[in-house]
């Protein structure tokens, strides 16, 4: 889901070994020379912290399907080929470790979580009575105007989420149900634009930025203004292909991701 994926591609395609560990076999996994088949999580026990920093226990509904493995037996696994013996490494043992390690899980206990699990730090709710470091500070900036649109690039594409997907897609693009209440293989667009571009929803076009180009069809939109188009995060690695990763916030380092500008033209039927 990085921007510049052609780049992403050429790093990992140099790397002397690349081994990927996942329950797919996703787009990095491809360019792997080890793939290490993963547990999903119905598939293992352990736990998981959310972001109510609630601790849960996660029961194993399902036997691993194939060869895949929990993450603690693939670590486990690769430590002994090392010569490093892990021992049983069972949950609770990991978590204990973990009790030693981080100071806000001391007091997990893993054969107490229960079904609704324990916060870390104790309580429901922190800082009843102030924050250790005081009040943030909010500091006001600067709107940076985008680039203005070209001859050459008329479009602003948009990047947006969708209800029915999450993260890059990688599951949830596999999922029939989910994809058929809303592709995110389609690119949004305006029906004055659909006009212009002699376009019917499902017409295929090309749309291209200084960085990259993509093909996939089109959905007619009449919530979408005229000269800008729109493109789920989870179409994949193509649409990434649009971004740069040299055009990156000064402040938070992280690759813009969200507007480019671009041509949509439209391919032969």
């Amino acid at each position: 889901g990085l921007p510049e994926s052609r780049k992403i591609r050429e790093a990992l395609r140099d790397l002397e070994f690349l081994v990927v560990v996942d329950i797919l076999l996703t787009d990095s996994a491809r360019l792997a020379d080890i793939v290490l088949p993963a547990a999903s999580f119905a598939e293992k026990e352990g736990s998981v912290t959310n972001s109510e920093r609630r601790v849960q226990r996660l029961h194993r509904a399902l036997p691993p399907v194939g060869n895949s493995r929990s993450d603690r037996e693939i670590i486990s696994g690769l430590a002994g080929k090392m010569g490093v013996n892990f021992g049983d490494n069972e949950p609770a043992d990991i978590m204990k470790e973990i009790n030693s390690c981080v100071d806000i899980y001391e007091d997990i206990d893993y054969n107490k979580l229960g079904r609704a699990g324990q916060f870390w730090g104790g309580a429901e709710a922190l800082y009843r009575d102030g924050f250790p470091v005081g009040k943030a500070t909010l500091h006001p900036v600067n709107f940076v105007r985008p680039a203005e649109s070209t001859k050459q690039y008329p479009y602003t594409l948009m990047t947006t989420t969708q209800l029915y997907h999450s993260v890059s897609g990688t599951m949830s693009r596999r999922a029939g149900g989910l994809v058929k209440n809303a592709s995110p293989e389609a690119l949004g667009i305006s029906v004055i634009d659909t006009e212009k571009l002699l376009l019917n929803d499902g017409s295929r076009v090309t749309v291209s930025s200084s960085y990259g180009e993509m093909e996939m069809p089109v959905k007619i939109d009449p919530d979408i203004p005229e000269g800008v188009v729109v493109a789920s995060v989870y179409s994949g690695p193509q649409v990434s292909a649009l971004f740069s990763l040299d055009n990156i916030d000064p402040v938070t380092k992280s690759p813009a991701f969200q507007l480019a500008r671009v041509m949509v033209e439209r391919l032969d039927d």
